[in-house]
């Protein structure tokens, strides 16, 4: 799943960016988003490979020119080309508030690609491993 990081509406780096020249555009699994795969099981997860603390103040938007947040027992099917973020050139858009904090990415952090079923998954190797 593609999305795009804001906070206050302005572009942040993501922690899990995977273009150094569009540091805003994450992507995570989308076999890691466990059923039931709806608005709010879409946002824990981009949350937390953000490594936010705060889920309330977050909203997740279809698209970047979308002016509602999608509805939080909203279903995604995670499938076809009618879903959001599937693609890298339609990714969603993760809104938070200024109240939380934004780590910049380690610039040392080792990066490593896992394949899960037709989809590329990018892990920090430090968080996963505790490092």
């Amino acid at each position: 799943m593609y999305y795009r990081l804001y906070i206050n509406y302005r572009a942040a780096p993501s922690k899990v960016s995977f273009d150094p020249e569009d540091s805003s555009l994450g992507r995570i699994c989308a076999d890691s988003i466990p059923p039931p795969r709806t608005t709010t099981s879409i946002k824990k997860c981009i949350v937390r490979a953000e490594n936010f603390s705060e889920l309330a103040s977050a909203n997740l938007f279809a698209d970047i020119s979308c002016d509602t947040p999608m509805a939080e027992d909203h279903f995604s099917i995670l499938t076809g080309q009618w879903c959001p973020g599937l693609t890298e050139s339609k990714p969603m858009a993760l809104v938070l508030a200024d109240t939380q904090h934004v780590e910049q990415p380690d610039a040392y952090s080792w990066m490593i690609k896992a394949k899960y079923s037709r989809s590329w998954c990018i892990f920090d190797v430090q968080q996963a491993f505790h490092l």
